[in-house]
């Protein structure tokens, strides 16, 4: 079929944040979505003061304890808007397991949630590796991880 009038989109950390919450809003307007590191549970990890730059990130994104605040962070929260979508399009998650800056489980709670919502567990992937936030240094392992999310773009 036609593929025009639709686009993909690849969000890293913060940003996976922004596009999670976008694809969210409206899934029908994706062709596919990859985000490395994303940050999809504001709600729950700004909670959690001992996570490093969890206290000084409330300025950026709010504070939950807040009940104003609380409301504003679940009205973009990826996780907690994933619960309402009926429909997905192909998603490739990248968490690292040895990220100090974003949690791992973030990306399993969401890919959960949008499976559950949807009924559909082949619609997000969760490919997690042994990195750090920002990936591989050098060499093959960096050319692999820059082109992993562009490959699976370049197919949706």
């Amino acid at each position: 079929g036609q593929r025009y009038g639709r686009v993909v989109a690849r969000g890293r950390s913060a940003g996976g944040l922004s596009v999670g919450g976008a694809v969210c809003a409206r899934p029908d307007l994706f062709a596919g979505v990859a985000l490395d590191v994303p940050f999809l549970d504001p709600l729950g990890t700004l909670q959690d003061s001992t996570l490093p730059l969890t206290v000084n990130e409330w300025e950026e994104f709010g504070d939950p304890h807040d009940a104003a605040a609380r409301a504003a962070i679940a009205a973009y929260a990826p996780l907690q808007r994933a619960a309402g979508v009926e429909s997905f399009p192909p998603c490739l998650l990248r968490p690292a397991l040895r990220d100090a800056r974003t949690g791992w489980w973030e990306s399993f709670k969401f890919a959960a949630a949008v499976r559950d919502a949807t009924g559909d567990a082949a619609t997000v992937v969760v490919h997690a590796d042994d990195r750090g936030h920002f990936g591989p240094a050098a060499g093959r392992a960096r050319a692999y991880d820059a082109a992993l999310p562009v490959a699976f773009l370049l197919a949706c």
